[in-house]
């Protein structure tokens, strides 16, 4: 039994990792880009800026400053649709409830490592932090940072094959997502359900 369950497993696996590979839905973001690197046999997805020209920065003050996280939290559904449009999907409703659930969840994660919600099948769940460090080599004069920010909500999961089969899943009826402001950055949570 423990050899099919196994079996299975790895299966689904490489079934979602050839399904939500880069090659067949690569990154569509503004700011960042993907570059795969190898270090010892094992593959990392690195976000980089998508100017190739500049590089990120530990000085983040420019950022955080400029951030307006009840406009942030505006443009979530518009990016999130956005997202979906880049993969020729639709885009299913916003459930308030349960966008106020993962807003509440994402503050239990506040400078803590990443745990998923005890949520028994009830939903989907993609956890992820973006670091401020990620965005200074944007203009905060030439960009609307808080659209840059709702972006990158969805863009930070590209890549990973599991968390793209959650956020494109085509059977979605409702979707909800929160996050909070840590030290460095934003704690996001994004749910849907069937």
């Amino acid at each position: 039994m423990k050899k099919i369950i196994t079996l299975l497993t790895i299966l689904l696996t490489l079934s979602l990792k050839a399904q939500y590979d880069l090659n067949s839905h690569p990154l569509y973001s503004d700011v960042w880009r993907i570059e795969t690197i190898e270090h010892f046999g094992q593959k990392t997805n690195n976000i980089l800026p998508k100017d190739t020209t500049k590089s990120f920065s530990l000085k983040y003050e420019h950022i955080r400053s400029s951030i307006d996280l009840v406009k942030v939290e505006s443009y979530l559904a518009q990016s999130y649709e956005e997202f979906r449009n880049d993969y020729g999907l639709y885009t299913p409703v916003e459930d308030k409830k349960m966008s106020k659930q993962c807003e509440d969840y994402s503050k239990t994660l506040i400078n803590k490592t990443l745990k998923h919600s005890d949520f028994k099948n009830k939903y989907s769940e993609c956890l992820g932090k973006i670091n401020y460090i990620t965005l200074t080599h944007l203009d905060t004069n030439n960009v609307d940072i808080n659209k840059v920010i709702a972006d990158c909500f969805f863009d930070l999961f590209v890549g990973c094959p599991a968390h793209m089969a959650i956020l494109l899943n085509e059977n979605i009826s409702s979707v909800g997502f929160g996050f909070s402001e840590e030290g460095i950055g934003l704690v996001v949570c994004f749910r849907s359900k069937r």
